[in-house]
């Protein structure tokens, strides 16, 4: 963060805040911890995927899941809303900070308990939002039409193709069992919880909900934690499975179709990358993402 955002914040804040620090940023937002005189902390968010016209639905979503006693760090706000900060060509959001320490899924020894409280969060996370008006949601990084606004460079258009072939196969597949639908967090990466004493006190970035199948926020999970936790990926999905089910119960159909359901998110995330993120030399993507939906597949077996 440069000081010229910081003199608009302070500004716009009437305040002094300094950079502390900037923390592991995902991809909608650069994140930032700043800090007055006295010593009232508050983190900026720098927008990056992330629209500023989505941040009153964001908001809208905050105050939700806190009526249901989920921790999430709410939009600081002035009489219009949320405040949403114009610099240069950057939007800026300010949000409430929440002390935590930095998840750890790597080993047994985190994994087995907080894995289980991921899914029990994501349980209690669809519990509090069954009753939002998801018409409001818009098609998010799950959902296809979504995919489709994707721009791809020249040379990547075939790999785009064949990708976009099997995440109509999958997400077909996925059609086809009338699965029960939820608003979905859509995201629920250990980037995007905050935990405390080894348990999850908070919930991140609300920008990727959408209204879709809800195992795909389950499988969404154990994508993104099997790797490196020393879970197989059965093990991996029957305790995050088993913490769901201690609120809401699954069908049978949405425990058969998880393996599908991991591949589509795997997927989903290899789509985005291509038309996102710049490729490594000499790297054969279409060879890494068949490699990938293999190794889920016969993970699962």
């Amino acid at each position: 963060m440069d000081q010229e955002v910081l003199k608009v914040i302070n500004a716009k804040l009437k305040s002094d805040f300094k950079l502390i620090k900037q923390f592991s940023s995902g991809i909608a937002n650069l994140n930032y911890l700043i800090e007055d005189s006295k010593c009232n902390k508050v983190v900026a968010r720098i927008l990056r995927d992330q629209k500023p016209e989505n941040i009153s639905l964001e908001f809208e979503l905050q105050k939700t899941l806190l009526n249901g006693k989920i921790k999430t760090p709410l939009f600081l706000q002035d009489i219009n809303g949320p405040i949403v900060i114009k610099s240069k060509d950057d939007f800026i959001t300010l949000t409430e900070y929440i002390e935590s320490d930095l998840p750890d899924t790597r080993g047994l020894k985190h994994s087995l308990k907080l894995f289980s409280e991921v899914g029990l969060t994501l349980a209690r996370v669809h519990s509090a939002l069954i009753d939002f008006q998801y018409s409001a949601a818009p098609h998010n990084y799950l959902h296809p039409d979504y995919q489709k606004d994707y721009q791809f460079k020249e040379e990547d258009v075939p790999t785009s193709k064949e990708i976009k072939k099997v995440l109509d196969y999958l997400y077909t597949t996925l059609s086809n069992l009338a699965l029960p639908k939820n608003l979905i967090h859509g995201d629920l990466n250990d980037g995007n919880f905050l935990v405390q004493d080894g348990s999850i006190v908070a919930i991140l970035d609300l920008e990727t909900v959408e209204f879709n199948f809800r195992i795909l926020d389950i499988s969404a999970a154990i994508y993104y934690m099997q790797p490196n936790s020393g879970l197989s990926y059965p093990e991996a999905t029957k305790i995050i499975v088993d913490g769901f089910e201690s609120k809401i119960k699954l069908t049978q159909e949405e425990k058969h179709i998880i393996p599908k359901a991991v591949q589509y998110n795997a997927a989903c995330f290899s789509l985005w990358s291509l038309a996102n993120e710049e490729k490594k030399e000499d790297y054969d993507f279409l060879q890494g993402f068949h490699e990938l939906q293999e190794r889920i597949e016969n993970g699962f077996k």
